[in-house]
């Protein structure tokens, strides 16, 4: 562990109690603890969470109207992302573009 994480680590546990950070602590501990096949791939895995990579949204009732509603507008929600992902993707490359010109011009040699 970094010095650094060390006072970060002091100064939580004095303002928070010694055993506020213990899961914390095993999780950054030099070498990998056991972990689910599903967890292989992950840096960091906070002992005591669920191994289940995914949770049923409906087993909570209160998120029921929410998951019904993106659900039900799935397609539109989906086309709007890809749009505007491909708006961000040819803004780039036109600001890309002409900071190149912009930076060629700058260091003409006349």
């Amino acid at each position: 562990m970094t010095p650094e994480m060390e006072n970060a680590f002091a100064a939580i546990r004095s303002e928070y109690g010694p055993d506020s950070i213990v899961r914390v602590e095993e999780m950054t501990a030099a070498g990998k603890q056991q972990r689910h096949p599903l967890q292989g791939g992950a840096k960091w895995v906070l002992p005591g969470l669920s191994r289940q990579p995914w949770h049923d949204p409906y087993g909570h009732p209160e998120l029921a109207p929410v998951m019904h509603a993106l659900e039900a507008n799935h397609a539109a929600i989906k086309k709007e992302s890809e749009d505007a992902w491909a708006m961000s993707t040819a803004r780039c490359r036109l600001m890309l573009k002409f900071h190149r010109r912009a930076c060629q011009s700058d260091w003409r040699v006349r």
